[in-house]
């Protein structure tokens, strides 16, 4: 299972491929990553043992 941040750094590696009011986005871009809590928090609740 991997961490929440290696999961961020992998979203990184990514094309750019989602648009935000039409705006291409990068995957780590700050908008984005406001709904991407709770799946990183899912990631660092699986990895804490």
């Amino acid at each position: 299972m991997i961490t929440s941040q290696e999961f961020v750094e992998r979203l990184k590696s990514l094309k750019p491929n989602c648009y935000i009011h039409g705006e291409l986005i990068q995957r780590d871009d700050p908008r984005m990553m406001v709904s991407m809590k709770d799946i990183l928090m899912t990631f660092d609740a699986a990895s804490d043992p």
